[in-house]
């Protein structure tokens, strides 16, 4: 970058926020008297500060203005950032270097993956992979909106980055005040969430870091000693409605909130999500009713809309046995890892908006076969895409199979089955971290070797960020 002082200013700022979320994380040892972990987060409290006051404060009063261009590099470079300190305080109690990074990156990136395990952290590890979970779900470049003011940023590089980064519907020519909604309807998403699972008899440990991981479609943390009570049909409902939530685009609920209702239900990208996840919930619930009877009707049909909801929206919990179901079901769940949600969510994959642009190319392309010399635009929502939208969105499509398939060739070094090995390439390539490996459906990366680690991060960087942040920045 030309203006380096932007990006030391914004790692700077990253850095004492990363210091005060570990504070929690602090009190969480001291309630449990777990002092190897206190000072494990004690060390790394220090680590972020310094570099954050280092870092920050000799810029603080100095405006940022930046080039499109430039955001990319300031996007990449402080998620991958942002990675690497989250791992301090694993390193910090004496887990492996690779190990602490994958879990960052996991926490950070909204990736249900894991090589630690969850039975193994202590409590205030687990609380710190739901506050990464949760800091990550709706992306650094709302993080920078909202911390503008504070930056400095002026209005023109919002803009630009806005333009370049933001998809769907404009509800605000404010992009401070819609970053700032944005966070709103988040944070009271998480709240309503940890209510509803404090309800269904959670401790307010596991309803606070579930709810965390939960509206972030991060997956859940199912503790050994706390696993029965996800065996709840309400429990189930709960983490389910609120990952659709979670996978519809925000800016539909800035349009409910201002009257324009009808608007947000009309909307294509929203309607045609949905009816993925009921089509795809009968298909699935149909191929186990006839290989097990309607005995358990009740009991299968809430199986297959969580796990449905589960995959579609990239957080890879896992409450229901997929490994028995019928092959069929498997590779239906494996599609919808394609897929996604909906833009400007908490998603990862795709995004549905791309997956309609794309069937209405394909439907284009047979029409102009039939008529040659037609002149045919792409109409999303009666209203034709601009060529440029359609080229990038293509392009971007064509990458992404790219990259899962030089991330297939990767992990095929680790020797696993071509099942697992595709699978867990999709799996945190899509941000969702789960794999099939034979008879089992996992979210347990353990196996993989250091190097397999290594690509399994940057796939589930490069899932994050869309792509062309962190691919521009290498």
């Amino acid at each position: 970058m030309k203006n380096n002082q932007i990006l030391l200013k914004t790692i700077g700022l990253l850095s004492l926020i990363g210091g005060i979320a570990t504070v929690p994380c602090i009190l969480c040892c001291r309630y449990y008297s777990d002092a190897v972990t206190f000072r494990a987060f004690l060390a790394a409290f220090s680590v972020y500060m310094i570099i954050g006051l280092v870092l920050f404060m000799p810029f603080a009063g100095r405006k940022i203005n930046f080039k499109g261009n430039e955001s990319f590099v300031l996007v990449g470079t402080s998620w991958l950032f942002v990675s690497v300190m989250g791992s301090l305080p694993f390193i910090f109690a004496g887990y492996p270097i690779m190990d602490s990074i994958f879990e960052s990156v996991a926490g950070f990136t909204t990736t249900a993956a894991t090589v630690l395990g969850i039975s193994s952290l202590s409590n205030a590890f687990i609380m710190w992979k739901a506050i990464l979970n949760w800091s990550g779900g709706m992306g650094m470049l709302l993080i920078l909106f909202t911390l503008a003011p504070i930056l400095r940023i002026k209005t023109g590089s919002i803009s630009t980055i806005e333009k370049n980064e933001l998809t769907g519907p404009k509800v605000s020519a404010k992009y401070l005040d819609s970053a700032k909604g944005i966070y709103l309807i988040y944070l009271l998403f998480t709240v309503a969430e940890f209510t509803c699972l404090l309800i269904g008899h959670m401790t307010i440990f596991d309803a606070l870091t579930n709810s965390l991981s939960g509206i972030s479609t991060s997956g859940l943390y199912i503790r050994p000693q706390s696993a029965d009570i996800f065996e709840s049909g309400y429990i189930k409902g709960v983490v389910t409605v609120f990952s659709i939530l979670a996978s519809c685009n925000f800016t539909m609920y800035f349009l409910v909130a201002s009257g324009r209702a009808r608007e947000a239900i009309r909307n294509v990208e929203l309607r045609t999500f949905l009816s993925i996840v009921f089509f795809s919930t009968l298909v699935v619930s149909f191929m186990i009713l006839r290989r097990d009877g309607v005995q358990e009707m009740g009991g299968i049909l809430l199986d297959s809309v969580t796990q449905v909801v589960s995959f579609i929206s990239t957080s890879g919990y896992l409450l229901a046995d997929v490994s028995s179901w019928p092959e069929m079901c498997k590779t239906i769940l494996l599609f919808l890892l394609f897929i996604g949600g909906c833009t400007l969510s908490t998603t990862g994959s795709l995004k549905v908006t791309r997956i309609i642009t794309i069937f209405k190319l394909i439907k284009r392309g047979i029409f102009k076969q039939i008529h040659p010399r037609a002149t045919k635009a792409v109409v999303i929502g009666g209203k034709a895409m601009p060529a440029k939208q359609v080229s990038n969105i293509t392009a971007h499509i064509l990458l992404y199979i790219l990259i899962f398939f030089f991330g297939c060739v990767l992990l095929s070094f680790n020797n696993m089955s071509l099942e697992a090995t595709i699978s867990a390439s999709l799996g945190v390539f899509s941000n969702a971290g789960t794999y099939f490996n034979g008879s089992l459906v996992t979210n347990d990366f353990s196996i993989l070797s250091g190097f397999s680690k290594a690509v399994c991060s940057m796939l589930m960087l490069f899932g994050k960020l869309e792509l062309y942040s962190l691919l521009l920045l290498l």
